[in-house]
Order: structure tokens, then C-alpha cells, then sequence
């Protein structure tokens, strides 16, 4: 269970930081890190 959870955790941290260093848009950040926590959220329920 706990493997389970990490791999979609893992990816989304990996999202997160692929996505602030590509982005220099602030606005973009924000919108991409609250759909990885809508993500990870999603993946927690299930």
C-alpha cells in the first residue's frame, strides 16, 4: 500500500520541480502545483 502511494507522489514531486524550472511564469507554477495536489489527492483516495 505505502509503495503504492509513492510512486504517484514521487512523479508529482518530480512534475512540481520539472515545471518550476522550465517555467519562469509564476501564475503557470501555481496552476501546475495545485493540479499536482488535485493529483495526488485523486491518487489518496483510491
Amino acid at each position: 500500500m505505502k509503495g503504492a502511494l509513492r510512486i504517484p507522489y514521487y512523479s508529482g514531486y518530480l512534475l512540481f520541480f520539472r515545471v518550476k524550472i522550465v517555467s519562469s511564469n509564476s501564475n503557470i507554477i501555481i496552476f501546475k502545483t495545485v493540479m499536482t495536489l488535485r493529483f495526488l489527492l485523486f491518487f489518496c483516495i483510491f
